[in-house]
């Protein structure tokens, strides 16, 4: 314990040095931070490196990018149309934040960023970056298809389409990612990850809110995520016939599985007393009844995507088993069992879900799901042995 708290003395000692040198550099740290907002050049009167125009571009999404007019503004960011314009408003004396669709350019996808000799024209669109959201213009390629297929050019240019039909906008794939990853590390809800992009875009609220179309498609980009991962996108039912088709359980590595990571004849084949442990296969049930959800007016049509083969059943089968099967009403005899029923009744009142209930192996990989409705009450039925 001594040793510990030398070692975090000694932390907030030099913690506390790291930030007197930050101190000592205060002023020349201020002006540095005030240089970087501009340069010697705006408002000077001084032409572009082409010589075709003055000096009135930044951008601050680029590393070093050096001031430049309109036009190589442009060309320079044919590749990366989703950085930010500052444009230096001469009468005004201070820069204002454009989208590159300001500066008179439009997207134009299926030729690198280049022109489409058959282009559809330019329409209005909505592109969600990690650097905000974008009320842009775009252009489809018309040289292969008429009319072309939006959802495949503007996937093959990293765009997720917000919808199937008549689209309008989509979200780049860097920004799904993002927002998953910040989901999972803070447990950030996509509702607040939004109201990030829209400040960073206007920090007064005046972008378009993309919340409702972002909601359906990170759904649906998590889905096409754990298919890629978990193999079915490349067949891999083929490699691994002795599992489920079209499973999307992640299976644990270190328990005994047959034919994939351990003999498939190993119960029959002679292995040491003391051995014998490799091959059994461990399998515990833990419930939750904390994991509840009240009653509430939803979408009876929203139901999974994975259709039963993840963890939880396929719902419409699961309900129609629940019917079959309404629970015991056994009178009891007992005062205290009488008044845990009670309580149970009075702790799950208005519940829709009264929790779940977890088959996992001895390593805490769970192998499936299932959903309570009647308070703690459940019925195990050994399905394999």
């Amino acid at each position: 314990m001594i040793f510990q708290s030398i070692l975090i003395d000694s932390d907030i000692t030099k913690n506390a040095g790291l930030l007197d040198d930050y101190e000592e550099h205060l002023d020349e740290l201020a002006d540095l931070l005030v240089e970087s907002a501009s340069d010697e050049r705006i408002n000077s009167g001084a032409l572009c490196d082409c010589g075709a125009g003055p000096v009135i571009m930044q951008c601050h999404d680029c590393t070093e990018y050096r001031a430049t007019c309109v036009e190589c503004f442009k060309t320079k960011h044919l590749n990366n149309p989703l950085h930010w314009a500052e444009v230096w408003q001469t009468s005004d004396g201070f820069f204002v934040r454009h989208d590159i669709s300001m500066l008179n350019h439009t997207i134009q996808l299926g030729h690198s960023g280049a022109l489409c000799p058959s282009s559809t024209g330019s329409r209005k669109f909505t592109i969600v970056h990690h650097s905000g959201v974008h009320a842009t213009r775009v252009a489809f390629c018309g040289c292969h298809e008429n009319p072309p297929n939006k959802t495949r050019q503007l996937m093959r240019a990293r765009l997720f389409p917000a919808t199937m039909k008549e689209t309008k906008s989509a979200f780049t794939f860097t920004v799904l990612k993002e927002c998953h990853l910040h989901n999972l590390e803070s447990k950030k809800a996509s509702y607040n990850y939004m109201g990030a992009l829209r400040r960073l875009t206007d920090n007064s609220f005046t972008a378009d809110d993309p919340y409702s179309n972002f909601l359906r498609s990170i759904r649906f980009w998590d889905y096409l995520t754990m298919l890629k991962r978990l193999g079915q996108m490349h067949g891999i039912d083929r490699l691994l016939p002795h599992r489920p088709e079209g499973n999307l359980v992640l299976y644990c590595p270190a328990c005994p599985e047959p034919g994939f990571n351990s003999e498939p004849n190993a119960s029959s084949v002679k292995t040491p007393e003391f051995l014998r442990h490799l091959n059994q296969i461990q399998r515990t049930l833990d419930g939750n009844f904390q994991c509840n959800q009240y009653k509430k007016n939803s979408n009876p049509d929203d139901v999974s995507l994975c259709k039963g083969k993840a963890h939880f059943p396929v719902d419409r089968d699961y309900r129609a088993y629940l019917k079959e099967n309404p629970g015991s009403t056994e009178k009891s005899t007992c005062n205290y069992l009488k008044a845990v029923n009670k309580q149970d009744k009075k702790k799950f009142k208005n519940m829709a879900i009264t929790g779940t209930v977890n088959a996992q192996c001895s390593h805490v990989f769970i192998l499936s799901s299932v959903d309570l409705h009647y308070g703690e009450k459940c019925v195990i039925e050994l399905c394999e042995t």
